[in-house]
């Protein structure tokens, strides 16, 4: 919150600054002095965000889990290692432990910024124009339907990525401890055709994954420019009693709105989907 009020803050300067009289331009480094103040607590505070989640609390989870699992490993019968595919479990130790500790704390960090990044463009759209408050609903309606259309999917498409991934890596592995008898036996163009088809069994699942996010994006970009072109509408309806700098202020923010919609919830949604690693 403290970050997002440092940025709309910054903005509402330079509106102030360009729009203000030539009587009260006599001394341009105090209003460059404001700006530059708020701008360093802006960057402090978004550093120090950023470091609590990625290095304190990111790092803390995923060596709480990863000791958890090495744990259990340690314990199980010596039945459960012949039951369960090698690759599965370094999958757990590789893939499953990276998202944990790089690609969950980043998308926090981003559903976060993005989160209240909307919120203060509603904020400032809504203080030019109060009746574009009544549209809100409706656009909220919209986003969330595609977001739940999009999760059913996008979830067991993610399940399909990392399983498929596990037999890539145990047969990797079992072609490195055989590689002696497999070039005895003169059968290395098997073990390449086995490597392609696996390989492409986890890049059709990867494919396809990243295929529904763009799907995603395209719905919302569209949905974004209906804020857009409301807000824009507003404004020209209205125009005889709106300031100049604060018209062109919302929809400055009007036009970054749509990429902030798209990549929080596409945040969210990635951040479900990374949380299958952590099951």
């Amino acid at each position: 919150m403290l970050v997002q009020s440092c940025q709309i803050g910054t903005n509402l300067w330079l509106q102030h600054w360009t729009t203000a009289r030539p009587g009260e331009l006599r001394s341009p480094a105090m209003f460059l002095g404001v700006y530059a103040t708020i701008t360093m607590v802006y960057m402090i505070l978004m550093f120090c965000f950023t470091y609590v989640v990625m290095v304190l609390a990111g790092v803390r989870a995923t060596v709480r889990l990863h000791d958890g699992l090495l744990d259990s490993i340690m314990h199980l019968p010596m039945s459960f290692f012949d039951t369960t595919p090698l690759g599965r479990i370094v999958n757990r130790f590789s893939t499953d432990i990276f998202a944990t500790d790089n690609t969950i704390p980043w998308w926090f960090v981003s559903l976060t910024i993005y989160g209240f990044s909307i919120l203060g463009t509603i904020v400032v759209i809504a203080s030019t124009t109060p009746i574009f408050l009544a549209f809100i609903p409706l656009l909220a309606t919209g986003f969330v339907l595609v977001q739940i259309y999009y999760i059913r999917s996008s979830r067991s498409l993610k399940r399909m990525d990392s399983t498929s991934r596990s037999p890539v890596y145990q047969h990797f592995t079992e072609t490195l401890v055989g590689v002696s008898t497999i070039r005895a036996m003169g059968v290395e163009d098997q073990f390449i055709l086995q490597n392609e088809e696996k390989s492409s069994i986890s890049a059709n699942a990867y494919f396809t994954y990243q295929m529904v996010a763009r799907w995603l994006q395209i719905r919302l970009e569209a949905l974004g420019a209906c804020i857009v072109f409301g807000a824009a509408l507003f404004a020209v309806l209205d125009r005889r009693s709106l300031d100049p700098g604060i018209v062109g202020l919302t929809l400055s923010y009007a036009l970054t709105v749509t990429s902030d919609i798209t990549l929080a919830i596409r945040a969210y949604c990635e951040l479900q989907n990374q949380l299958v690693s952590v099951e």
